[in-house]
């Protein structure tokens, strides 16, 4: 017969087992943070931000950054592949979080395969937005991140790449950004073409090699992060229901959006340009594990 004793050893026992193999699991794990910001601001659901007049607060912010390469020291490109889970696929991850919904988990950053060592990687590459072939699959029987409902349109213009929804005391905004212009049959049938406005940004940023550079006592590192600026993306915006963007070229506040997000500076360098764009990269210093 088992006694307490003979029982409580073979508990402690599975307890030590699981917990080595989720050790060696999440060492394996290579990860590389992104942060909301507002200027200087880190921002989560509960911070507000001022804009214009008023103080905002985001209710969500998702958007889908695919085709993600990096540049390594000899100069060349490589597709960085992300470990598959419910908010990535190999070369797609959906970003950001819902603050509507407290049962939907937030993920603010990339998850690598293991193989890849961030270390060697000079420049990060990817898409803000899903490409032509998978943007108007049915999201019905497609895998997760791309069956997020609330992420898509109709067949015929497919997925919202980013869905970003604000409110202050007495008023709101938003901005969907997804493809428009696109020639089908009907809403329900997708295009055989791309469409005439595709809407996807391409984002090149310098990744500095963050984990050659220790700090005291080696018990600190720097890593590197990305982030995502609110305040670049909002300049020159007034915000209110009046000026919400749909995607619409013919709207003027689509058209400073789309020009925030691709913006890019011919007189700088592109590591002094980062620090204006919506999306850049810095350091962050943070406990080794």
């Amino acid at each position: 017969m088992n006694n307490p004793l003979n029982i409580l050893i073979k508990i402690t026992m599975i307890l030590l087992v699981v917990s080595a193999c989720s050790k060696n699991e999440n060492s394996n794990i290579v990860t590389l943070p992104i942060q909301l910001t507002y200027g200087k601001t880190l921002l989560s659901c509960d911070q507000t931000f001022k804009h214009g007049n008023s103080d905002w607060h985001y209710r969500q912010l998702l958007m889908y950054l695919s085709n993600i390469y990096g540049r390594s020291e000899t100069g060349d490109w490589q597709q960085l592949a992300l470990k598959v889970n419910k908010f990535q696929q190999n070369n797609l991850a959906l970003i950001g979080e819902n603050c509507l919904d407290k049962n939907t988990q937030a993920n603010w950053k990339f998850e690598f395969k293991s193989s890849i060592d961030l270390s060697k990687i000079k420049e990060i590459k990817f898409t803000l937005g899903i490409p032509f072939e998978l943007n108007h699959l049915n999201p019905l029987t497609q895998t997760s991140p791309l069956n997020v409902p609330t992420m898509f349109w109709v067949w015929q213009t497919g997925h919202k790449f980013l869905r970003f929804e604000m409110l202050s005391e007495d008023d709101s905004w938003l901005f969907h950004l997804g493809s428009t212009g696109c020639s089908a049959p009907s809403p329900m049938r997708p295009p055989s073409i791309e469409c005439r406005h595709a809407n996807r940004f391409e984002i090149t940023l310098p990744l500095q090699n963050a984990s050659s550079v220790l700090l005291t006592n080696n018990n600190m590192e720097l890593i590197s992060v990305l982030k995502f600026d609110l305040a670049a993306l909002l300049k020159n915006i007034s915000t209110g229901k009046e000026n919400n963007c749909q995607s619409s070229p013919s709207e003027i506040s689509c058209q400073k959006l789309f020009k925030n997000l691709a913006y890019r500076s011919d007189k700088k360098t592109l590591k002094e340009a980062n620090t204006q764009m919506v999306f850049s990269s810095s350091q962050l210093s943070t406990f080794k594990n």
